[in-house]
């Protein structure tokens, strides 16, 4: 791969990224042909064997978690949806979010069974346009259904941007003809965690991909900055 990932945390037993966008995190029978995924460029950047401990949407970009034992994935197994880890994310919701909230209804597994879901924003910046306004939101997730963000603000009919699965396509199309949005504007931006052999906590945070970071100029203008240093610092529940 010629551009390395952006590494955020390595030590002996953890290594933590900031994944592109359009990157699986690991082989996929399903996936697309021909595309390196992040764990194997990992592997040939660090040279380490590693253990994906969760992952991310193809299109999302930001934090995600490798161990390099196996025995590092059996302590996260019951901790990663539990108060002891903290994940958040930035994402632009389609029309106008003014105060903070939070979505708890349940969502169906693959089976069909309803699982319990929390799902908490704050929001950051307000895009306002006659037609196709935008918030940019913080997100906390206590749960991590599959596809939970993109699902609970759909339900709620605030759409994430850029969402070909869950979203609208007039506003799909709208900010790909006029900002060349051209993915899901949702990126894990911050993690905070038990390191699982020494008495201390772990924390990181993924700087925007460029193409959000350019759209976020264009969408919150001079207010953009502070927006994103807002971002950088997040509010820990």
């Amino acid at each position: 791969m010629s551009t390395p990932i952006e590494i955020l945390f390595e030590d002996s037993e953890l290594l933590i990224v900031n994944k592109p966008p359009f990157m699986m995190v690991h082989p996929w029978k399903g996936g697309p042909r021909g595309e390196i995924d992040l764990m194997n460029a990992l592997k040939e950047q660090t040279g380490h064997y590693l253990y994906p401990v969760h992952r991310l949407d193809r299109q999302t970009s930001g934090v995600v978690l490798f161990a390099l034992e196996s025995k590092v994935v059996t302590f996260f197994k019951d901790r990663w949806h539990s108060d002891e880890v903290q994940k958040k994310y930035l994402c632009l919701a389609s029309g106008a979010l003014p105060v903070a909230g939070y979505y708890d209804n349940s969502l169906r597994n693959k089976k069909g069974i309803k699982q319990p879901c929390y799902t908490s924003f704050v929001p950051l910046g307000y895009f306002d346009h006659p037609q196709f306004p935008a918030t940019l939101c913080d997100v906390t997730i206590k749960t991590g259904r599959k596809h939970q963000i993109r699902r609970h603000f759909s339900r709620h009919m605030k759409n994430l941007v850029g969402d070909t699965r869950y979203g609208k396509g007039k506003i799909n199309d709208f900010f790909r003809e006029f900002y060349a949005l051209e993915r899901l504007f949702l990126h894990a931006h911050y993690l905070k965690l038990p390191h699982p052999s020494r008495n201390e906590l772990i924390e990181v945070r993924a700087p925007l991909s460029p193409d959000l970071d350019l759209l976020g100029e264009k969408l919150f203008k001079e207010n953009w900055s502070e927006i994103r240093s807002i971002a950088a610092k997040p509010k820990i529940d």
